[in-house]
């Protein structure tokens, strides 16, 4: 099983959380990254997921295996610049 962080949890996170969760066999939501906590307490304990305000500390937690990006474009390459040392590979897609 892959313990997964996703960060955003606007429409397309929520989507994709609510996709994977209890659906798959493989992946699984563990952990959010958002801005405003407050506003995703209720999404977040009905689908089981830690809450972090802060993306360093999602990407220190050697319990995460991918993370999985649901922000604007705009947003990912600061995110991501330089990659984070644990990572094996880094991946952005864009439209």
């Amino acid at each position: 099983m892959i313990d997964a962080a996703i960060v955003g949890l606007g429409r397309w996170g929520r989507t994709l959380v609510e996709a994977v969760q209890g659906a798959s066999s493989r992946l699984r939501f563990t952990r959010a990254v958002v801005r405003r906590p407050g506003a995703h307490l209720d999404f977040a304990a009905k689908q089981g997921l830690a809450i972090a305000e802060d993306l360093a500390t999602v990407l220190a937690d050697p319990s995460i295996d991918a993370v999985v990006l649901a922000t604007p474009i705009r947003c990912t390459a600061a995110k991501f610049s330089p990659p984070p040392q644990r990572a094996s590979m880094f991946f952005a897609k864009s439209r």
